[in-house]
């Protein structure tokens, strides 16, 4: 919760018999990361809960963070996995509301249909129910049956790519309203938007009111970097397109490309630490 963080991520698998290669990635992750991810249903499909998956943490004597999407908890699930990440020693929350599962698309032609898309809860409500927990020791949406309320370090995402900007700012700002403590960005692999984004948000005063992380992701093939290029809401710059697809050696181009990266955005003193994301790269 002070001076500069790096964070990683790891997948959560969809059964136990993965836990092994988990704690592999753990371990390995841990020699440079103060906190690690465990995602939620990474790409809206089905996996173990995050919450499931940090149990493996304090063993390995990691900081874990609870990730939780609003597309798959309701207010009582979302309280079950805050107080088992308690009791598991786990204090910090990342909360997004998350995308449309892939087999479950809006159909705008069938409004009979508009259910199946419908959310119970979102980023910012999850946002206040924890912070609720925190200063009020109860819930807001829920019951905590006499089980003590947990007090998570809690966080959201932005994306800086998004426009309008001052649609971003409106965001963040009701997000830091609601009691968010760090946002951790969409991917970046352009420094440009980020800068401005935040230059917007510390005119508007928000800037001093959250801790940012950057998500850098590290590229190590051909195969991930496609993938990467095809994901919602990111940027892929024509020069690193251009770097990527014209090196012999793509792990290396892709680390250097994500050292240059941090490099300029440490310099610049805009963000508190980074996040970062395997894109092939290998578990070392």
């Amino acid at each position: 919760r002070s001076g500069f963080a790096i964070t990683s991520e790891v997948r959560s698998p969809r059964t136990e018999d993965a836990f092994a290669r988990i704690e592999r990635e753990v371990r390995t992750l841990a020699e440079f990361a103060d906190a690690i991810n465990a995602t939620s249903n990474h790409g809206g499909r089905e996996a173990m809960p995050s919450a499931r998956v940090l149990r493996l943490f304090p063993a390995l004597g990691v900081d874990g963070i609870l990730q939780v999407c609003g597309r798959d908890v309701d207010p009582d699930s979302f309280l079950d996995d805050l107080v088992l990440a308690e009791e598991e020693g786990v204090k910090n929350l990342l909360c997004l509301t998350g995308d449309w599962r892939p087999e479950v698309r809006p159909d705008l032609s069938r409004p009979e249909t508009a259910w199946r898309n419908y959310f119970r809860m979102d980023s910012s409500q999850m946002l206040a129910e924890a912070r609720t927990l925190a200063l009020e020791g109860r819930s807001a949406f829920s019951d905590l049956r006499g089980r003590p309320a947990p007090r998570p370090y809690v966080g959201a995402v932005i994306n800086p790519f998004s426009t309008p900007r001052n649609a971003v700012v409106a965001r963040l700002a009701q997000k830091i309203a609601c009691g968010v403590e760090f946002v951790q960005t969409q991917i970046v692999l352009a420094a440009g938007p980020l800068l401005e984004l935040l230059s917007i948000a510390s005119d508007a005063g928000l800037r001093k009111r959250v801790f940012v992380i950057a998500t850098i992701p590290v590229i190590g093939s051909d195969g991930a970097f496609d993938v990467l290029c095809r994901l919602p809401g990111v940027l892929v710059p024509d020069f690193v397109r251009q770097r990527i697809d014209g090196a012999e050696d793509v792990r290396r181009e892709g680390s250097m490309v994500a050292r240059e990266l941090m490099s300029e955005l440490y310099e610049a003193g805009v963000v508190d630490g980074f996040h970062l994301v395997n894109f092939g790269a290998g578990p070392e």
